[in-house]
């Protein structure tokens, strides 16, 4: 099950994928969907985003892969939604746990 992520404000697929899996049926009102790949949505994921907390340009795909590395065994999604960059997200992960 994949959690949507941000997409210019909304918590949804990007356009480009909706346009290429006409099979897809997105519901506006749901946050998951058994059938979205997120790894599969390229314009989500190399999308440029700026940080909530520390103002850095990231993507989608370098803040899975920055916090997969700092927090091994956790992913990134679905706790975070794609505000804040992987280094921000770890942090916060170690703020909740103590650490």
């Amino acid at each position: 099950m994949s959690r949507f992520v941000l997409y210019y404000g909304d918590l949804r697929p990007s356009d480009s994928y909706l346009a290429s899996h006409p099979e897809f049926h997105y519901d506006s009102d749901d946050w998951f969907d058994d059938d979205y790949d997120i790894e599969d949505d390229d314009e989500i994921m190399y999308m440029s985003r700026t940080c909530d907390v520390c103002g850095r340009t990231f993507t989608l795909y370098d803040a899975m892969s920055e916090y997969a590395g700092r927090e091994p065994g956790l992913s990134y999604l679905p706790e975070f939604d794609g505000s804040l960059c992987g280094h921000c997200a770890a942090d916060k992960t170690d703020e909740e746990y103590g650490r």
